[in-house]
């Protein structure tokens, strides 16, 4: 019934926000060290940029569960007008950003595109849909656990990059 898909999606959400958590910590905590070991030092992203590209693969990645859940129950046009807010955003905000400060700019545009445009919004919509109204709590939960997981995931790998930890992928030998 109605009441198994919300919970399915709630445990969802859980287990994703942890996932997607540490998985932007670890770019966080590891990308510049890796890339440099790959190309040039001065080939690789400034941190900013690195950090913008975690927080947008983490805003994504969070609100899947919730977006996912509207796809399955048929709610085609609550996404196709959150997806149009968001290229709406992405437009204005990723021009304006760019113009005034470079590709940091862009990137944040983008990002604050995504975030208003969808992450939050869905979440509304999904309490919306399913009759729960606990929109809200799911995305902070949600982003507590990403948050925590990126906290550690990126501290743990920081400091084992720091150390000169490379273990079984070093490239050296």
């Amino acid at each position: 019934g109605r009441g198994d898909t919300v919970e399915i999606t709630r445990r969802a959400s859980s287990a994703n926000a942890w996932l997607y958590g540490i998985g932007g910590g670890l770019m966080l905590g590891c990308a510049p060290a890796v890339l440099a070991w790959y190309v040039s030092p001065e080939w690789v992203a400034p941190p900013a940029w690195i950090a913008l590209l975690a927080a947008r693969f983490m805003v994504i990645g969070i609100s899947s569960p919730v977006a996912y859940h509207l796809m399955g129950s048929g709610r085609f046009g609550v996404l196709a007008r959150r997806v149009g807010l968001e290229a709406t955003g992405a437009a204005l905000l990723g021009t304006a950003g760019g113009w005034f400060w470079g590709g940091t700019g862009l990137a944040l545009g983008l990002l604050l595109s995504t975030a208003l445009g969808t992450s939050l919004p869905l979440f509304l919509d999904h309490a919306r849909e399913t009759g729960t109204r606990n929109g809200a709590r799911l995305f902070a939960s949600a982003w507590c656990r990403a948050i925590v997981g990126a906290a550690v995931a990126g501290g743990v790998g920081h400091a084992m990059v720091r150390s000169g930890w490379t273990g079984a992928w070093s490239l050296g030998a």
